[in-house]
């Protein structure tokens, strides 16, 4: 077992990583994603989660956030339509004018919106946290072929609404 100072520093380092990773499992919720992390962390450190080996920390973390996503999810799913609701009123009241990159980042957020939970889980594994395919099928519990099928199906349906959102333009 890992002494306490050994696991505070692979926290750390992680962290960033680690984040990306809860607003993705907290579909972009900020305030989801910070308490999900918060709990995770109090998990790891008071010893309710005992991590592995320092050379799989990385997967067994996010394993870890994405359970206690999970959790946190079904214990307030009416409070999460409720906020999903609020947010989208309060956006279409303030619309705030944008540059061509948001715009874009605007268009590929909802493009990954209609994906799978799944499937945009696996792309957030493999885009932005820069885990391989097996790596992301271990984090998500799934076999590698599955999720080679789901990764594929994701990618495509990714590049057919982004096709069909910049040809309505």
């Amino acid at each position: 077992m890992e002494e306490k100072a050994d696991i505070e520093k692979l926290l750390a380092q992680y962290h960033t990583a680690s984040y990306g990773w809860a607003m993705a499992c907290c579909q972009r919720n900020v305030e989801e994603a910070k308490e999900t992390l918060q709990i995770t962390y109090l998990k790891v450190l008071e010893g309710k989660a005992v991590p592995p080996p320092p050379t799989q920390f990385k997967a067994w973390l996010f394993r870890v956030i994405r359970n206690t996503a999970i959790d946190l999810q079904r214990k307030r799913s009416v409070r999460i339509k409720l906020r999903i609701q609020f947010s989208r009123n309060h956006r279409a009241l303030d619309p705030a004018p944008l540059d061509l990159e948001q715009e874009q980042q605007v268009e590929l957020a909802a493009a990954m919106k209609k994906l799978s939970k799944r499937q945009m889980e696996l792309l957030h594994l493999v885009f932005y946290q820069g885990q391989t395919l097996a790596e992301a099928a271990d984090i998500l519990g799934l076999s590698l072929g599955t999720a080679r099928s789901h990764y594929a199906r994701a990618k495509e349906k990714l590049r057919l609404l982004l096709q069909s959102s910049g040809s309505s333009k």
